[in-house]
């Protein structure tokens, strides 16, 4: 709070953020949310097509508050799909003994280029119990992969309007199960993601907004 006192222009990543600082500290701070490289995270770069209807991919730290262990436990249960699982940290151990002896459970460890992988998956997914506003789940949905995402408010806030998603209650197994049953039984599933995080959440977007920030201090 000290810090924030000295600071003329707070400014946090998302409104899920600054209602906490309203609500938790009484400070009020603008929002601009996170953006991605659209031209970067483009499916149309790798001109390969890859059979990947049934695979999901989460990207990020392993640890407690990502909550990977729960979607490893969902998807013991589910054998055709296949969960990537990008990343490194504290629970990593942990976790690949726990998914021993599942082969549609895959740890890749730290990547170099997660579009790699991204290309294998059709569907982007976390279990997070709190996030600031996710890039790793926005370069999923850049690259056209539908979100499957814990109901917390930055998730919900990164698909906000967007029809084409999967949310669930990272407390409840059953929860994401039933969402999991729903995609098996689907024929097919378009995706808007792309479309969506161009028109909402690009690079381009993030930075303009700063630039009027700039602009309108500059001329103060």
């Amino acid at each position: 709070m000290y810090v924030f006192s000295k600071v003329n222009y707070p400014i946090v990543c998302s409104y899920a953020i600054a209602d906490e600082y309203i609500n938790n500290l009484g400070i009020r701070v603008r929002v601009i949310q996170n953006g991605v490289n659209t031209n970067y995270f483009n499916p149309k770069i790798f001109k390969n097509i890859v059979d990947r209807d049934s695979t999901f991919i989460v990207s990020g730290s392993l640890i407690p508050r990502k909550n990977v262990k729960y979607l490893i436990e969902v998807f013991k249960k589910f054998p055709n799909f296949k969960l990537l699982i990008v990343g490194g940290g504290l629970e990593k151990n942990h976790l690949v003994k726990f998914a021993e002896g599942y082969s549609n459970i895959v740890f890749l460890g730290q990547v170099n280029d997660v579009r790699y992988f991204l290309n294998k998956s059709k569907f982007i997914i976390s279990s997070s119990f709190s996030e600031g506003l996710p890039n790793s789940i926005l370069e999923g949905m850049s690259w056209d992969l539908i979100p499957v995402l814990s109901k917390i408010k930055p998730h919900l806030e990164v698909t906000k309007g967007l029809k084409n998603k999967f949310l669930f209650d990272p407390l409840d197994f059953n929860s994401l199960s039933e969402q999991l049953k729903i995609i098996e039984k689907s024929n097919h599933l378009e995706s808007q993601s792309r479309e969506f995080i161009i028109n909402h959440f690009s690079m381009e977007i993030m930075s303009s907004k700063y630039q009027e920030i700039y602009e309108s201090v500059k001329n103060a």
